[in-house]
């Protein structure tokens, strides 16, 4: 009786959710259909926010996360539980098997139209268009995370035609009955990788995305045994015939799997422990300004059009250092820092000709002071440490985004 419930309740849920495909796409009446559909939700979202105390942000775009989709999602719960519910007491016969066969033919066309749409838009690359001019002369650092994902989604139109020949492969898969299993196991396989990385990168439609690959789930789930069995259940033609061979041959296999694990789990932590945690961070971390720069004892002010003069300097995990010119070029050096002498060597990665070595000092924790001999010329700079907190590292993790942060 509780697995006829739950099927019926997951039934009720996605159709609620789905709706009121497919009327969108009648021509002239679709647009009205689905504003009077949305109206009628809206109406109850509210009531129910109000009865809640909730406040609502209205009228944004780009975002299945908002407070108003969560109070949505709960009400199609509620009536689901409530009709699924109702539904087994009224029938508690054998179950209709042809209203299911109804109701998962509906289910799989509205996942496949949901799948074919996001396909075109990438293979024709709409979803995710080329990085614009602004895009690109914003730093790394003042991106959002999800502002980020489209970007490096948009920078390559071929991935992102990869990406969407996927989604319309499984989208067509899923349109005939005989190839339905295999569609919602694509769907299942790309849309699994859509929702981590709308969870990784902060998306704003986390919520969409994960209701397509429950979805999909869903409608794989009747068949998990006879794939399951495909799958895991056929035994392979043996490599021996003697028994002790065959012992040997799977004690081998084991072996080697231990050795690639234990080899590969080593190796990572040590690089990791080496180069990549807190403990291997400069001395001097930081992002430095070059608020004054004086060369041949001549100053030279922080001015655009003096593209070659040093903008800033970064140092973070020690033996790597970065220098950034005027015109934002930055060259990246092996640095060596000789704490006793106070002094910096740098190498830069790309130029052997470009090496040098500095003294410093820091007066105070937010000072840096550079001498030396660069290229000849005697330099000498004074640096700032820029307290700047980064958009793309800081921003966390929301299950509730009122709106698409694109920035």
């Amino acid at each position: 009786m509780w697995k006829r419930i739950g099927v019926r309740f997951l039934f009720i849920y996605f159709v609620l959710y789905v709706l009121p495909f497919p009327l969108e796409y009648i021509p002239v009446a679709g647009p009205w259909i689905d504003e009077r559909c949305n109206a009628m939700w809206s109406a109850l979202v509210v009531r129910v926010a109000s009865i809640l105390g909730r406040p609502l942000v209205l009228g944004t775009a780009g975002s299945s996360d908002m407070t108003w989709n969560y109070i949505q999602i709960g009400c199609f719960i509620v009536i689901a539980l409530v009709a699924a519910s109702a539904w087994t007491l009224l029938d508690r016969k054998r179950p209709n098997v042809r209203v299911h066969q109804y109701l998962y033919t509906y289910l799989r066309f509205a996942l496949a139209a949901a799948m074919l749409w996001y396909g075109i838009q990438k293979v024709i690359p709409a979803q995710f268009p080329p990085p614009s001019l602004d895009r690109l002369v914003q730093t790394y650092g003042s991106s959002a995370p999800m502002g980020m994902l489209w970007t490096f989604m948009g920078v390559s139109p071929g991935y992102e035609i990869f990406a969407g020949a996927a989604e319309l492969l499984a989208g067509l898969l899923l349109l005939a009955r005989r190839t339905a299993l295999l569609g919602a196991l694509a769907t299942i396989a790309v849309m699994s990788n859509v929702v981590a990385l709308n969870l990784s990168f902060d998306g704003s439609i986390k919520t969409y995305s994960s209701d397509l690959l429950l979805l999909a789930v869903f409608l794989a789930a009747p068949d998990a045994r006879n794939v399951a069995g495909f799958f895991l259940r056929r035994p392979p033609a043996p490599l021996f015939e003697a028994r002790w061979a065959r012992i040997g041959s799977l004690a081998v296999a084991a072996l080697l799997a231990a050795t690639f694990l234990f080899t590969g789990f080593r190796t990572t932590l040590e690089f990791s422990r080496e180069h990549l945690s807190l403990d291997h961070r400069s001395p001097l971390r930081g992002i430095w300004n070059v608020d004054l720069l004086d060369v041949d004892g001549v100053a030279r002010p922080p001015l655009v059009t003096d593209a070659a003069r040093w903008r800033r300097v970064v140092f973070d995990y020690q033996g790597q250092g970065s220098i950034f010119l005027m015109n934002d070029e930055r060259n990246v050096y092996r640095t060596k820092l000789d704490e006793a002498r106070k002094t910096i060597d740098f190498a830069n990665r790309y130029d052997r000709q470009d090496a040098f070595r500095l003294a410093y000092a820091r007066p105070d924790p937010s000072t840096l002071r550079l001498d030396g001999l660069v290229a000849g010329h005697k330099m000498h700079a004074v640096c700032r440490l820029d307290p700047a907190r980064f958009l793309l590292t800081t921003r966390g993790f929301h299950w509730i985004n009122e709106r698409a942060l694109m920035r």
